[in-house]
C-alpha cells in the first residue's frame, strides 16, 4: 500500500501547473513524487478545464503522467 503525504488541491495544482511560485516548485522538487496524490474531485476539476480550454498544452501534459 502507498503511504501519500501530501494531497494537492486544485489551487495548489495550479500553481505547480502555472510556475508562479518559486517556494511551492521547490517544496514540490524536494519531495519523492510518490508522496503526492490528488483526490478525485481535483481530478475532475482539472479533466474539466482541460475540456473547456484544449490549448493548455502544459496542463494536459502534466495532468496525464
Amino acid at each position: 500500500m502507498t503511504s501519500y503525504h501530501f494531497m494537492l488541491d486544485t489551487n495548489m495544482f495550479g500553481q505547480l501547473v502555472s510556475d508562479r511560485s518559486e517556494t511551492v516548485r521547490d517544496r514540490f522538487r524536494s519531495q519523492d513524487i510518490d508522496s503526492f496524490c490528488v483526490s478525485t474531485i481535483t481530478r475532475g476539476e482539472v479533466e474539466f478545464c482541460l475540456a473547456r480550454k484544449p490549448e493548455a498544452v502544459r496542463l494536459a501534459r502534466i495532468a496525464t503522467r
